[in-house]
């Protein structure tokens, strides 16, 4: 159990700074952190915290309370906590306030965080802020003069109330939930055992949901696709650059490719981008769209892998999942394309201004890697048919998928240069080289949905966008059921 002491000064008596203290409700105003507090009976609240700019929600009940002395709480649920704040007078106009936190740190990121010193350092801006607040107010707030002894009644282990986080019901494990991380709010709230639990069943349905064979056709369909989507995203471009700065950037893109595969594409680029340059006209807007069109295969066939990876039967009609296709592919390329073309005119302006480029070149490839987290992220979250995860719980899977596409390319990239001979094969070999790109790439991405899926089988908190459900109610298989 960690422990926080944290103590604070205030200009005004005593009796006002308790009132104030007391009226829980009113503290979201007062402390930042405090996101809301809602009183639920005399002894009861409902809290939601942002720790670190990660939100937690607790139910806590008063076991003391002593007007002008002191107020104790316990939380209900997970993680265990508890406190004690103390009024102490020293003078008419002058009353100190001390807050005693102990709490039990749960997962990687508690731990990490109580080393930093972020909660204690969160405890002291609140502290702050509440008597800057006290101090400036006029009108003294009344406060809850009630008296609670610690002896009053017994503290429930639970709340049974609508809208109140209450602990889960452990389900037969054999290892208590605070081990496994059954009362999680998000994947950093999972301890070690935790997480073992969930690598474990990770890798067991990479070969339950044929993962390798779903890879393949998905890189199948990429292939397919990936032509007219380079035409779509070269005729867009053109609208803005030359021919020459076109593919310029296209190779600048594909370094990290096996060198064949690169060559396939760069040659594919440059007859495109060499054609007549691009104007805005109801041809052009046909021509985009088609290919884009063309492309959506793609997209289909990751969203109805995606749908394995997650347990999802597919219920949406061939026009629904069409669209949802179609609007993936078409939300991606503008987004990918604006962020590559921002990072070249801000590249070549800050050439020309300052001779500075190399650095905006130096940070493109960050920049990239954020995107590609972003994009698989979107695809976690809403490619499923089921209620889209919170962002929390796709940002895991992203995150391992985009690592493992840079070392996967780069380790493919050396193989195709030391080891494969596709000189002789030419144009076929090039074709083979990029379809196993592709797969490796279609794996891995499956790879980080398996990854995010088991994080929500692994908590029994309501891991979809909303207020919080129960179990059997969230529409998504995953978060409906915890893992045995």
């Amino acid at each position: 159990m960690r422990n926080v002491i944290r103590t604070v000064d205030v200009d005004k008596p005593i009796d006002e700074v308790y009132d104030q203290w007391s009226r829980f409700e009113d503290l979201p105003r007062l402390m930042p952190g405090v996101a809301s507090v809602r009183q639920l009976d005399e002894r009861t609240t409902s809290w939601v915290v942002v720790v670190a700019k990660e939100r937690r929600e607790f139910a806590a009940v008063t076991t003391e309370q002593r007007p002008d002395e002191r107020i104790a709480w316990k939380g209900l649920g997970i993680p265990a906590h508890a406190g004690v704040v103390t009024f102490h007078r020293l003078a008419t106009q002058r009353t100190r306030v001390t807050v005693q936190l102990d709490w039990e740190p749960v997962g990687t990121f508690d731990v990490l965080g109580d080393r930093l010193g972020l909660v204690s350092r969160q405890v002291d801006r609140a502290l702050r802020s509440f008597a800057r607040h006290v101090e400036g107010q006029t009108v003294p707030a009344t406060g809850l003069r009630g008296t609670i002894e610690p002896d009053d009644a017994p503290v429930p282990t639970t709340v049974a109330m609508a809208g109140v986080p209450s602990a889960r019901p452990s389900p037969s494990h054999g290892v208590p939930d605070d081990d496994l991380g059954r009362g999680a709010d998000s994947p950093t709230q999972l301890p070690a055992k935790g997480w073992s639990a969930v690598l474990k069943r990770s890798f067991k349905q990479l070969k339950e949901d044929n993962v390798p064979i779903l890879a393949a056709a998905v890189a199948f369909y990429l292939f397919l696709s990936l032509i007219p989507a380079l035409g779509a995203s070269i005729s867009l471009y053109s609208l803005v650059a030359e021919p020459e700065e076109i593919i310029r950037t296209i190779r600048d893109l594909t370094v990290g490719l096996p060198p064949a595969a690169r060559t396939l594409l760069e040659d594919q680029a440059e007859r495109i981008a060499l054609k007549e340059r691009s104007t805005l006209s109801v041809s052009l807007a046909l021509s985009v769209a088609a290919a884009l069109f063309s492309a959506s295969r793609g997209t289909q066939a990751l969203v109805k892998a995606l749908n394995i990876a997650y347990d999802e039967a597919e219920t949406r009609g061939f026009v629904r999942l069409r669209v949802v296709s179609y609007g993936l592919t078409i939300g991606i390329v503008a987004f990918v394309g604006g962020v590559v073309i921002a990072l070249v005119k801000v590249g070549n302006l800050a050439e020309d201004l300052t001779g500075g480029g190399e650095v905006v070149t130096a940070l493109r490839w960050p920049v990239l890697g954020v995107v590609l987290v972003l994009v698989l992220s979107v695809f976690y979250k809403w490619s499923p048919d089921r209620n889209a995860a919170k962002w929390r719980w796709t940002t895991p899977g992203a995150l391992l998928a985009a690592v493992l596409l840079a070392i996967g390319s780069l380790l493919l990239s050396l193989y195709t240069s030391n080891f494969a001979n596709d000189e002789e094969a030419g144009v076929l070999g090039a074709v083979g080289v990029l379809l196993l790109w592709l797969f490796v790439s279609a794996y891995i991405i499956l790879l980080g949905a398996e990854l995010d899926s088991e994080l929500e089988h692994q908590t029994a908190r309501d891991s979809t966008v909303g207020d919080e459900r129960p179990m059997g109610q969230r529409e998504a298989t995953m978060a409906d059921n915890v893992a045995p």
